[in-house]
């Protein structure tokens, strides 16, 4: 992730990170708690606070869509999708399959 930070700053781009996304990770991975902070604390890092009305209707829809119940993969393609931007993931099945056509540049 900080290869990607770095790359962020290069281009003057910001990588937008779901807090439900940092709380998965720092459950996950409770060891890497300072790791994570120094990331998040990169000026090329926003972390997002709340999903916005569109991104509550995707976590839906893809629960109709296909029977299933994953908020952070949901919220993460949803704004990607809004955006017209690619994923950065270390499992992009997970990203595909609450959103097939993702592109998904892997972490």
């Amino acid at each position: 992730m900080a290869s990607w930070s770095t790359i962020a700053s290069e281009l003057g781009v910001t990588l937008l990170v779901p807090s439900a996304v940092v709380s998965e990770a720092l459950l996950a991975l409770p060891d890497h708690g300072t790791d994570i902070d120094v990331l998040l604390a990169q000026p090329t890092v926003l972390v997002l606070d709340e999903p916005s009305a569109a991104v509550h209707a995707a976590i839906d829809a893809a629960r109709e869509r296909h029977g299933l119940f994953d908020p952070v993969a949901s919220w993460v393609s949803a704004i990607c999708h809004e955006r017209g931007w690619p994923a950065i993931s270390s499992d992009p099945d997970r990203l595909r399959r609450v959103h097939p056509d993702l592109e998904v540049d892997l972490l």
